[in-house]
């Protein structure tokens, strides 16, 4: 019998829901959501579920993004998917929604709006974390971008600059799994919350 993944980010303004069989995501749904994640996350689910004749017992694992992003969201997407894991006793893996924006790539910079002037940042170089998820202020951000000058991903709308951001965060969901050596404990999954960190400027 086939098994599948369920994946599930619901950290800032899209609900990314994805149905994967190893490797392969076959199925998605990637809609901004914002603050109406608490009433589509469960029902969308069911949705595609249906639409793909799967049933919740047909899931091997869930993946779930466990932010930094909008206080709310994450912990919508989190506990779903901690009720699920434990209600059909199967895996549950969290990744960094941010590291998993920039998918497979080798470098790039993540984005997000922390409003207040401020940004949820993340940078890979060769795949290597160079800034962790942290929050610095916008003008700040605009100079990260200018001097690396290599991809963006996530959104830069509040920043009130024209560059097209890509988005792979269900693809990237898959790809960080696959790096964990075991699944997380249900119980004690939590969110990764952030403040304003003035560190990345010492690299």
């Amino acid at each position: 019998m086939k098994k599948y993944s369920l994946l599930l980010d619901t950290s800032f303004k899209k609900l990314s829901i994805g149905i994967a069989e190893g490797d392969k995501i076959f199925s998605k749904y990637d809609k901004d959501c914002w603050k109406q994640q608490s009433e589509k996350t469960i029902p969308e689910i069911e949705k595609i579920l249906v639409k793909n004749k799967i049933g919740y017992k047909d899931l091997k694992e869930i993946i779930v993004g466990i932010g930094p992003g909008s206080f709310t969201g994450v912990r919508i997407g989190i506990t779903v998917a901690k009720i699920l894991a434990f209600s059909l006793g199967i895996n549950i893996y969290g990744v960094s929604s941010m590291f998993a924006t920039i998918g497979e790539a080798q470098n790039g910079i993540c984005v997000f709006d922390a409003r207040a002037g401020r940004s949820y940042v993340c940078e890979i170089k060769k795949r290597k974390k160079v800034i962790k998820e942290t929050i610095i202020k916008n003008d700040d951000v605009l100079k990260l971008i200018e001097k690396e000058k290599i991809d963006v991903y996530g959104d830069v709308s509040h920043l009130n600059i024209n560059k097209k951001c890509d988005n792979k965060i269900l693809e990237g969901m898959l790809f960080l799994k696959k790096q964990k050596n075991k699944p997380d404990d249900v119980a004690s999954l939590d969110a990764i919350y952030l403040k304003q960190n003035d560190d990345y400027k010492k690299m």
